[in-house]
């Protein structure tokens, strides 16, 4: 029985000894040939340092830039301006009075910048963050406390002048910006835009000239969504090559892993030469589409979950860009037709009827392709829009959503059905 049990016992043990070389040899392999392979490919594709070449514009000098940033800095907000409270009141209407004085000295700053080109000083870091930004939205409110004020006491060229101040610096902050910048700026715009559009049926002939002309400045500095898009990608190429390298404050790295990306163990998955590849060609086919038509879509690229995590859909931004062009097309035009009523008693038939001397043309509809803003009489009124994000011609019937809360139901979002009517849609 002895004899049986041991030789079972050295039966058990020969398997091993013939196994013993062929895991020895794998794990050779591995050490020798793999490992070495991976750490080469690892330090020469993944580690090595890209080279992203950024331009960065020449700025103007001076540049209007400079006194907007004064201007932001020394903006007091009031309790008027911010809140939006009714000016019924004589005794509101003296708080308001003196809340605009202290800021007399922000809306010089900012006047004295319209005479000067504006062009954002480039941001090409993550890090680097524009605090003045967000300021601008208290400066355009403290403005349109300005034109209501004025309003009140049927100082209508004043009126029109201030609200008109905030569109165009919430226009001019675009330039060179990145989509933060150009949100911050739509803001200040819509905000101007809103006392106008009940400014516009109290101007007088000589006061209409003035709007036009000022208006036909800011449509002048109007910046396409595609040169937005192309700052943006000059941002992201930039701080995404500082990222993968190492460059940027640790502190704001760990900010970033904890923001709920979850990449920082997939960073050495892809190459960085891959992830910027990917990152810039999104961006390309997104600058590609935002350059044709309005309803044009963005070619699907190749990408990885790296570049996924620094890129996003431009769907909304594009819409918000649209619509701002839309509304200041829509104010100029109708202003034109308030000039043309004043002069003719009735207003025009077609909108051809306006140039010259009132308009040099009729705006184009920033949603349809090469075709302008839509115009009838209706009554001893008019019916002025655009078509809207649906790109259909409702004939005139505004977007309205019955879902929404009252004050949002007439708003432009993406699927809005209907079109963008003057005085109407925001």
């Amino acid at each position: 029985m002895k004899r049986i049990h041991m030789a079972s016992d050295n039966n058990d043990r020969r398997p091993t000894r013939r196994r013993t070389p062929v895991l020895f040899g794998i794990v050779t392999f591995f050490v020798v040939i793999v490992i070495p392979v991976v750490a080469i490919y690892y330090l020469v594709g993944h580690r090595r340092t890209t080279d992203v070449a950024i331009p960065n514009p020449t700025l103007p000098h001076p540049n209007a830039y400079d006194y907007y940033v004064a201007a932001e800095q020394a903006v007091v907000p009031g309790r008027l301006g911010q809140k939006k409270v009714s000016l019924a009141n004589p005794r509101t209407q003296a708080e308001a009075a003196t809340e605009l004085k202290g800021n007399a000295r922000a809306f010089a700053l900012l006047r004295h910048g319209f005479q000067f080109p504006y062009y954002e000083p480039p941001i090409r870091s993550f890090t680097d963050q524009r605090p003045y930004h967000s300021t601008c939205l208290l400066l355009a409110r403290e403005l349109s406390l300005e034109s209501r004020l004025a309003a009140v006491h049927n100082d209508w060229s004043t009126a029109m002048n201030s609200s008109i101040d905030a569109v165009q610096m919430g226009q001019s902050i675009v330039r060179g910006n990145t989509l933060l910048g150009e949100l911050h700026g739509l803001g200040s715009q819509a905000i101007g835009r809103k006392p106008l559009w009940n400014t516009v049926v109290h101007l007088n002939r000589a006061e209409c000239s003035q709007a036009i002309r000022r208006l036909e400045v800011v449509e002048q500095l109007h910046v396409p969504f595609s040169d937005v898009l192309q700052e943006e990608e000059w941002y992201w190429l930039a701080s995404v090559d500082k990222d993968l390298n190492g460059k940027l404050n640790p502190e704001w790295h760990l900010d970033w892993g904890k923001g709920g990306t979850g990449i920082g163990w997939k960073r050495d998955a892809v190459s960085k030469a891959t992830v910027l590849a990917h990152v810039k060609a999104h961006f390309q086919a997104a600058i590609l589409a935002a350059r044709g038509p309005y309803d044009t879509k963005p070619q699907v690229t190749e990408t990885d979950f790296i570049a996924n995590t620094y890129t996003s859909d431009y769907t909304q931004d594009r819409l918000l860009n649209a619509s701002a062009e839309a509304q200041t097309r829509l104010l100029l035009v109708s202003i034109a037709l308030r000039a043309y009523h004043l002069d003719h008693g009735a207003y025009p038939a077609q909108l051809g009827a306006l140039i010259p001397p009132y308009l040099p043309s009729i705006p184009l509809d920033p949603f349809a392709a090469n075709r302008p803003l839509l115009y009838y009489l209706k009554g001893n009124g008019y019916t002025l829009y655009s078509v809207g994000p649906d790109i259909k011609d409702d004939h005139g019937r505004p977007i309205f959503d019955p879902k929404a809360p009252v004050a949002q139901s007439k708003r432009v979002v993406p699927g809005s059905i209907g079109d963008i009517v003057a005085g109407v849609n925001f």
